[in-house]
């Protein structure tokens, strides 16, 4: 199976207590009566929505393309993808072949990728050979890791890369070519040897995935269902672990999807009924907002996107202000991606159809909306994504097994947008 390894999903949300405020009564407050709603509406209904060629104002790359570390990278189309997995040997789970990895030259859609040479590689104990390209960009050497092999994250500071393989969590040091397992092979009575052995329907045994590490680098939150298989509980856990002391523990028995951090040791998760704030060290526990059904709820630091079939709510959980946005109701919306800015970009297409996707900034300060149209009726939307204030929006063309990546720069981006 393919992994977009590198693609950084907005998953963070900081979370402020209104002082004196208990949540039920702050929930109340910033609830909107029919009328406000309508205001609300009525005010975004005025503001002009600017529409551009997509074509005209993005730079265009005939390739799925990804950034790193601040760097470039060509990603290896399905041809080579399919090649490298038919290259693993189920006897030895090793590997004959690998991705060939690319770094693109922004600004310049004609120049020829240039192909990285692997520096060196690791073999983990599933057999898999992980191998590591050491480049230099802006005159600074930096560590990169090839894309099959599922890198989780950065650890932040340093060229520290953590990899899911093999139903564990591995930490990789690329400079000394070293690795180790993150989590405890043994703790509070699992034994990760031993659940190994033991075999359940329709369920593949996790010991440690989904990992994600606080903004210091103290914490990090894990998904496991390792009590699934020794307990025979219906539903996984997430478990914390201390990076400066090795500690871990369960922290959240029930039902829940990671969402993202907050600056004060809180980690939003997403229950079965409501969005809740989950502290990791006094483990208490806090409700947001009560999910609403009809929505889909999206995150980035510190706005909550809620998004309906034809309107998208933004709240910016630090002062709880919102913001409606509506869209035609021949409409609907697929994705929505933040930036740190305040930018949001939201794809939409028509109902009756997948195609004529259109891309549409909104800038959640100013209310401003500009639509980036025209994308090749032949080209399906496959994904967007913010990095470092530019804009991406990759697409496929099924006929002829081609995909391209749209970039719109931040400086293209406020000259569309601009009051």
């Amino acid at each position: 199976m393919k992994l977009n390894v590198f693609a950084t999903v907005f998953i963070c949300v900081t979370v402020l207590t209104a002082c004196g405020a208990r949540p039920s009564d702050r929930i109340a407050t910033q609830s909107n009566s029919a009328q406000e709603v309508k205001e609300k509406k009525e005010k975004n209904d005025k503001n002009e929505t600017k529409k551009v060629n997509m074509k005209e104002k993005a730079e265009e790359v005939n390739a799925e393309v990804v950034p790193v570390n601040g760097v470039l990278l060509q990603l290896p189309s399905n041809q080579e993808w399919k090649a490298v997995t038919e290259s693993v040997d189920p006897e030895t789970g090793k590997q004959t072949k690998h991705v060939k990895l690319k770094k693109v030259k922004r600004g310049n859609a004609s120049a020829q990728a240039e192909e990285l040479k692997a520096t060196k590689s690791i073999v983990l104990p599933s057999g898999f050979e992980l191998e590591l390209y050491l480049i230099t960009d802006n005159g600074k050497a930096k560590w990169l890791v090839e894309p099959s092999a599922g890198v989780l994250e950065n650890l932040p500071g340093n060229d520290n890369v953590m990899i899911y393989q093999d139903k564990d969590i591995y930490l990789i040091d690329p400079a000394s070519s070293t690795y180790s397992e993150l989590l405890l092979d043994n703790v509070a009575g699992y034994d990760k040897h031993a659940l190994e052995q033991v075999v359940l329907e329709d369920v593949a045994f996790t010991w440690g995935s989904n990992l994600t590490v606080d903004p210091s680098g103290h914490y990090a939150v894990y998904y496991t269902n390792r009590n699934i298989y020794r307990d025979g509980d219906s539903n996984g856990q997430l478990w914390v672990k201390d990076m400066q002391s090795g500690d871990e523990s369960m922290l959240f028995k029930d039902n829940a999807n990671i969402m993202g951090w907050s600056g004060n040791n809180e980690i939003l998760i997403r229950t079965d009924d409501a969005i809740v704030a989950l502290n990791v060290v006094t483990r208490q526990t806090r409700t947001v907002e009560p999910l609403d059904e009809t929505n889909k709820y999206d995150y980035k630091s510190p706005w909550l996107i809620a998004k309906s079939r034809t309107e998208l709510t933004i709240t910016d959980l630090s002062t709880f202000a919102t913001k409606v946005f509506p869209f035609d109701a021949s409409s609907r919306i697929s994705t929505v991606s933040a930036n740190d800015s305040g930018q949001f970009a939201v794809a939409y297409y028509p109902v009756a159809s997948a195609s004529a996707m259109s891309v549409e900034v909104i800038d959640f300060q100013t209310e401003q909306r500009a639509v980036f149209d025209s994308i090749d009726p032949n080209e399906s939307f496959d994904g967007l994504y913010w990095d470092h204030g530019d804009l991406y929006v990759r697409t496929y063309m099924a006929a002829i097994d081609e995909r391209k990546t749209y970039v719109l720069s931040t400086n293209t981006i406020s000259e569309v947008i601009a009051p």
